[in-house]
């Protein structure tokens, strides 16, 4: 993705840093859209997950798959 850095350590839920893109005005600005809106999603699946059904290993299976969705960095995507 133009604009879309992928920095050596992942930002929140594996999502890239859009801190440090780089290229025009808008490749800058299409990065902070793109992490936005994947951690927006990853967001409602959390708040969607029963929490009250899940607990210990289940429930950290479940934050390591949302954490590997679309966009996300190759480091949270290698994390089992």
């Amino acid at each position: 993705m133009p604009g879309l850095a992928r920095p050596a350590h992942d930002g929140p839920l594996g999502i890239p840093d859009p801190s440090r893109a780089t290229g025009t005005e808008a490749e800058v600005a299409y990065a902070f859209s793109e992490a936005y809106r994947m951690l927006a999603a990853r967001i409602s699946i959390f708040l969607a997950l029963p929490m009250k059904k899940l607990q210990g290993l289940s429930l950290q299976s479940e934050l390591r798959a949302i954490g590997r969705m679309e966009g996300a960095t190759p480091k949270a995507k290698e994390q089992s």
